[in-house]
């Protein structure tokens, strides 16, 4: 007796398979590393706090969302998405490490620490 599988099911079960692998080596808790608890670097508190997959308004106008987190680089850093208010213009603030700044309408904000999931900010002084 031959049994056949379909493709279909086959890379569904196979895909499954490999979630619950991932899941059951532990959460980032438990991973630690050169960036800290749970892949964190720098502080995890701001005034303003961004999580990833969702763009936050900023006080001084504009809005900002995660592009890239690269917290297993030396020296680890983020990439974030910073928009006008009116949304018509984006780009990228690239390579920002914890205690970087970054302006948005003539307001300037400063990484205080980031997440794999989460950056936090500060509006700068000065």
């Amino acid at each position: 007796m031959t049994v056949r599988v379909g493709r279909r099911l086959l890379a569904t079960v196979t895909v499954a398979a490999a979630c619950v692998l991932a899941t059951a080596c532990g959460d980032d808790e438990d991973r630690g590393g050169p960036t800290g608890s749970g892949g964190c670097v720098g502080e995890q508190t701001g005034e303003v706090t961004v999580v990833a997959g969702g763009d936050v308004a900023l006080p001084g106008g504009g809005s900002v969302g995660i592009g890239s987190v690269f917290s297993d680089d030396d020296p680890p850093h983020i990439s974030l998405i910073v928009a006008s208010p009116d949304e018509q213009e984006q780009e990228a603030a690239q390579h920002l490490e914890v205690g970087d700044t970054f302006s948005v309408q003539g307001a300037s904000y400063t990484v205080d620490g980031f997440c794999e999931d989460k950056a936090y900010l500060t509006p700068a002084t000065g």
